[in-house]
């Protein structure tokens, strides 16, 4: 249930929070620090060990990600939706050390479990900010909420619970740092969003600390 509240709960109202006011584009540019956050939540937690390279690395993110968020401030973008974005980075990188402290368990089941805490969290946030719930009307959503239930959600979750039993919670979670590749290309391709040169120079700085933290050490902690 605590995977479940930070996972799902926590993670999606951040992250549906800022979209509301943050491009696609920079939304995984940001969420690429998540390997990095979850390396030092780990050896927070006595799971991982940090070297000098995540110390580095971390420094190097933090510049990047302090480039990036300078530059959409000055676009006028709410400085809380910055901000929930860093929060959804913590509850998923906490959420996949937390699932780690416990045996290994059928995929299946913990996602059920998950999901279920998480929806109910969700719900009870779409209540207390009063949103109107209706059903989608537009053959748009309908068929994207098919792509996200049936290619976007359940095979993906269960696929991370089976990476993750098997891998370090750090290790995991390299996966966030080829989603900007995608979505940056996708976003300026279908949505229209500005690449600007100062957004693809933190970017790379971004990336390149998530590379010298988390994934060039991987070897020494496995």
């Amino acid at each position: 249930m605590l995977y479940g509240a930070l996972g799902f709960g926590a993670f999606y109202g951040f992250v549906y929070y800022a979209l509301v006011s943050v491009g696609a584009g920079l939304a995984s540019v940001v969420l690429a620090l998540v390997p990095l956050t979850t390396l030092f939540l780990a050896y927070f937690h006595r799971q991982e060990s940090l070297g000098v390279r995540g110390v580095a690395g971390g420094i190097i993110s933090i510049v990047g990600t302090a480039t990036i968020f300078n530059e959409q401030l000055t676009l006028a973008i709410p400085l809380l939706s910055l901000l929930a974005l860093l929060g959804a980075i913590f509850a998923i990188a906490e959420g996949s050390i937390v699932l780690k402290r416990f045996p290994r368990a059928n995929p299946y089941s913990t996602n059920a479990v998950a999901l279920i805490t998480g929806s109910f969290i969700l719900f009870a946030l779409s209540a207390v900010t009063g949103e109107v719930w209706v059903i989608p009307s537009r053959l748009n959503t309908w068929i994207a909420l098919t792509y996200l239930a049936s290619l976007g959600s359940i095979p993906l979750f269960v696929l991370y619970l089976y990476v993750l039993s098997r891998w370090t919670a750090s290790a995991t979670n390299y996966s966030f740092v080829l989603i900007p590749l995608v979505t940056v290309v996708v976003a300026a391709w279908l949505a229209g969003e500005t690449v600007t040169p100062t957004f693809i120079a933190g970017s790379a700085l971004v990336l390149i600390g998530v590379y010298v933290g988390a994934l060039t050490g991987a070897h020494q902690r496995k």
